[in-house]
This record gives C-alpha cells, sequence and structure tokens, in this order.
C-alpha cells in the first residue's frame, strides 16, 4: 500500500482517517496521530494489531480495548455482526456486516466514537487522556497532529483503558 508523499500515511488509512474525521467531527489529524502512535498505520506487526490482542487487552491498529486490563470498550467480541448492539463502541464503518476491531475501516470510526463519547471535539486533550491514561500519550498524540493539519492544508493529519 502506498503512502501519501506528503505525511507517510497510507493512502487507504489516510483516507479512513479523514472520513472519520468528518463524519464524527474528530480532527482527522487527531485520529492518524492515534493510529501512527499505537500501530503506525498498521504496520506495526506486535501481537494485537493484525490479530488477538496486545497483553493489555488492547486490539486492532488503534489499539481500542477488547479484554482484560483494557477493558471491553469496543463492546461484544473483536468482531461481531453489526446488527449486535453492544454498547461499545464498535462499528461498521465498511458496510460488510461486521464490527471488527482488526480491520481499520471500522477500527478508526470506532476510535473517533470513543474520543467523542470522551469530550472531543470540545476537549481533546481530555479525549485522548481517556484514551490512554498517560500524560505523556496525551504529548506524543497532540503534538504532531498539528504538523500534519496545517500541511495538509496548505497542500490542499490505544485505547488500552478507560
Amino acid at each position: 500500500v502506498a503512502a501519501d508523499a506528503k505525511t507517510g500515511i497510507p493512502a487507504d488509512y489516510l483516507r479512513l482517517y479523514q472520513a472519520a474525521g468528518r463524519q464524527y467531527g474528530i480532527p482527522w489529524n487527531l485520529l492518524a496521530a492515534i493510529g501512527k502512535t499505537e500501530s503506525d498505520h498498521g504496520r506495526d506487526p506486535s501481537t494485537g494489531v493484525r490479530s488477538g490482542t496486545n497483553s493489555a487487552g488492547a486490539a486492532g491498529p488503534m489499539q481500542i480495548g477488547v479484554r482484560g486490563a483494557a477493558g471491553n470498550n469496543w463492546g461484544g467480541t473483536p468482531r461481531h455482526p453489526a446488527t449486535q448492539h453492544t454498547g461499545g463502541v464498535g462499528t461498521d464503518g465498511n458496510a460488510d456486516g461486521w464490527a471488527d476491531v482488526h480491520d481499520p475501516a471500522d477500527a478508526i470510526p470506532g476510535a473517533a466514537r470513543y474520543l467523542l463519547a470522551h469530550g472531543a471535539p470540545g476537549n481533546l486533550t481530555r479525549a485522548v487522556f481517556a484514551y490512554n491514561h498517560d500524560t505523556g500519550y496525551v504529548h506524543r498524540v497532540m503534538t504532531p497532529s498539528r504538523p500534519l493539519r496545517d500541511r495538509h492544508h496548505h497542500t490542499r493529519h490505544s485505547h488500552r483503558d478507560g
């Protein structure tokens, strides 16, 4: 998958971040900064990114909690029928009938929904802190999101507990 030359984000992920940003009113570059930090936009080979969970129970390219210490913020199993209302952020972003935490088309909108439920877009810092209760994480995610947004505008940006 080719990466956008200006951002280094794989083209399919860039489209997904931008679409989820528009749909949920979350800055797309913030979603991209989380995706970069959590899994290098799905390119990290670590356990839990493409299948299974990490040691805390987070899964998928956005590292959303599905069990264990991470809690089950996805709601339901990591892959469940989209018609199964779970009360979590599990989302069928590509209308394939499944809410799959390992599918970036579902995980990215799921992350946007999580941020929305925790204060975004009005309080992005609070929303990111809810996503990962680490001030260092908040700083890492919030800092790179500004240059991505600014660069994009000039040319035309784990959940582990909560």
